[in-house]
């Protein structure tokens, strides 16, 4: 019977600790059975419990390492999706265009680590030609906000970061269903959002058939144009208030004169009184003076009355 149950948990496709868990606490519960009672039919029925709890372990466990929780896109021109489970192990492996099905149809990838099977698809005969003469890698994450971290850093310790020109990006789960809808790779339906910003002409399906590379370049020229705009606007902006001060200084110039004019008008006597020279002499001590002047006409008319 124990050699059946150990047949029985090499079967079953489940984390080892959770194996292991499960083990030991059917051990015990037999070893606490077997001390109760050394009947037949109770063992027997031990046994049936204990390969139910097996078979139940056995096929949840299978079910939950068959569910993709993750993906990783892998895009060049060729285009390629690696869908994962809790494990980070590859469940299947889809190319969106001619280009990712040559690659992929001379690989074993099912099974695999991610990180393994990214490798192994950037070291490949078929990818190489297409990273020659400086093209573009992109490597685009879609994965819970609890797994995008550690499955972001894994893509980015990849021989693609390292050995050519290369970015990678991370996106929700709502994308992968967006681009799956449109049949299109995560890398490029990431780039055609992005695009989408600038020109809303261009379609999803036009992007299907373009490189990264391609498209990186359309997203960067949208991108000068923008700064351009930008800073044509902002020089603008500038310099209608430069205008706009220039104004104000005038109309102050012009107010300020217009204010003396009108404290000069509205003041005559004030206004005089600044225009006339700076010393005026008093008629009394004008009389004295012009007697002082002449004393000589008193004195010849003294001499004629003599």
């Amino acid at each position: 019977m124990a050699n059946k149950i150990q047949d029985a948990f090499d079967n079953i496709q489940a984390e080892p600790h959770l194996k292991d868990s499960t083990r030991q606490f059917l051990s015990k519960e037999r070893e606490k059975q077997m001390r109760r009672t050394s009947r037949p039919a109770a063992r027997s029925a031990l046994a049936a419990v204990c390969m139910i709890v097996i078979l139940a372990a056995g096929a949840g466990g299978y079910t939950w390492s068959r569910i993709p929780v993750s993906y990783v896109g892998i895009d060049v021109n060729p285009s390629i999706e690696l869908a994962l489970n809790r494990l980070d192990q590859v469940l299947s492996v889809q190319a969106y265009n001619a280009e990712g099905e040559e690659v992929v149809n001379e690989l074993t990838l099912k099974g695999k680590s991610y990180t393994e099977a990214i490798d192994l698809i950037i070291e490949s005969e078929s990818m190489g030609v297409y990273l020659a003469d400086g093209a573009e890698l992109v490597f685009t994450v879609a994965a819970d906000s609890s797994r995008e971290t550690k499955l972001k850093a894994g893509v980015e310790r990849c021989a693609g970061h390292s050995q050519y020109k290369s970015q990678s990006a991370s996106v929700d789960m709502d994308t992968v269903s967006k681009a799956h809808d449109n049949g299109i790779s995560l890398g490029k339906y990431y780039a055609w959002q992005q695009l989408n910003q600038y020109d809303d002409t261009v379609t999803v399906d036009a992007c299907k058939d373009m490189s990264m590379s391609q498209l990186h370049e359309l997203i960067s020229e949208h991108e000068k144009e923008h700064e351009n705009g930008h800073e044509e606007r902002d020089s603008h902006s500038e310099e209608e208030h430069m205008e706009s001060e220039n104004h104000i200084e005038e109309d102050n110039h012009i107010e300020q004169e217009h204010y003396e004019k009108d404290a000069a008008q509205s003041n005559p006597e004030h206004s005089v009184q600044e225009e006339s020279p700076p010393h005026q002499k008093n008629p009394a001590e004008g009389g004295h003076a012009e007697q002082e002047d002449h004393p000589g006409k008193k004195r010849h008319s003294k001499n004629g009355h003599r």
